[in-house]
């Protein structure tokens, strides 16, 4: 795959839950490395779940 940055597994969290998640990134034109760069802010976040952004704060962007 070309253009394309994707993360995906479990995290431990703090209180003891287990998450699971899947992060992809695309772009035709090129990944920004802003995009690539979410991903270790992304796994910290993830630990303290279920504390930190509501879960529609995570969900996909729409496309276009």
């Amino acid at each position: 795959l070309n253009e394309v940055t994707a993360l995906a597994g479990f995290v431990d969290t703090l209180p003891g839950q287990i998450v699971t998640f899947a992060y992809v990134a695309n772009d035709a034109e090129g990944i920004p490395t802003e995009l690539v760069a979410l991903q270790t802010p992304l796994g910290e976040t993830l630990l303290t779940y279920p504390e930190g952004p509501p879960l529609d704060e995570l969900a996909p962007l729409p496309v276009g």
